[in-house]
């Protein structure tokens, strides 16, 4: 499965208080860029995942957010 035009629509409407977001088709999700700098994907399930490290990543670790991590075709 990949992204729809609606998981685009969403990401889009989700994180328009950030500014101007832009997107980029990848692998079947879809990266998410603000001022040219990546900060989220959707993977192709559309699910979202944000960039994080430091206090924030761990903040949002216990919150119970997940590491993104996928399979490729080849199985790894």
């Amino acid at each position: 499965m990949s992204v729809t035009e609606s998981d685009i629509a969403f990401a889009h409407e989700l994180f328009a208080g950030l500014g101007a977001i832009t997107h980029r088709k990848m692998m079947g999700g879809l990266t998410l860029y603000c001022d040219g700098q990546v900060f989220a994907i959707l993977d192709a399930e559309g699910v979202p995942y944000l960039k994080a490290k430091g206090a924030f990543a761990e903040e949002m670790a216990a919150a119970g957010s997940e590491i993104f991590s996928y399979t490729d075709k080849a199985g790894k």
